[in-house]
């Protein structure tokens, strides 16, 4: 059998070389495990159980918030507002919620209306001139400066929204129902809100 691999580029017999002439391999290489690839998958892995965990918890609490009603309620930075007729009436009786969700604070001659419970998603809202026959004579800070509200509707012309200039008293969004000279139509005016006498 003829001997033609030499003829072949880049081909090398060995057989014709002697021990010095040889490069000694090294294999040590082949010894070390490479776990950057293992490293990868575990990071993917851990990475999709975290996102997946993120996103249950995520869900949960946009379930919970829809499935109940969220209560808010405002805390004045005081029991008395010196705009209002009643800023000497300081006597806290009670404080309670109406049928249609409206947290009040009841003192001696008049009610403060302090929260409400908010549904998450536009409805109307209707403040009653009365309860327990006294007047609701005041609406206290931000109570509906961040509702969804659909509309908000206030029989007694002369009940009173808390102000510190910060926000609008009523989201702006939201339609103001109330007599014609109110106080409530003053709101209205002075922050853009659509109005409609009742």
């Amino acid at each position: 059998m003829s001997d033609n691999t030499n003829d072949k580029e880049g081909f090398v017999d060995l057989s014709e070389k002697n021990s010095e002439d040889c490069v000694p391999l090294d294999f040590s290489y082949y010894n070390v495990s490479d776990h950057s690839g293992i490293k990868r998958i575990a990071l993917i892995i851990g990475g999709c159980l975290l996102f997946t965990a993120v996103l249950i918890g995520t869900l949960s609490e946009i379930s919970r918030r829809t499935s109940k009603p969220v209560d808010i309620i405002i805390e004045a930075p005081s029991d008395s507002y010196a705009g209002s007729p009643f800023a000497d009436d300081t006597n806290l009786i009670a404080q309670s919620m109406t049928e249609n969700g409206l947290y009040y604070n009841e003192y001696d001659n008049h009610i403060r209306i302090t929260g409400f419970r908010d549904m998450l998603y536009p409805f109307p809202m209707e403040i009653p001139q009365y309860i327990n026959n006294k007047p609701v004579g005041e609406i206290d800070y931000y109570v509906f400066s961040y509702s969804v509200l659909k509309s908000l509707t206030i029989h007694d012309p002369q009940c009173i929204f808390f102000e510190d200039g910060s926000l609008p008293p009523v989201d702006t969004k939201v339609t103001i129902i109330a007599p014609a000279g109110s106080k409530a139509q003053e709101i209205a005016e002075k922050y853009g809100n659509p109005f409609i006498a009742e």
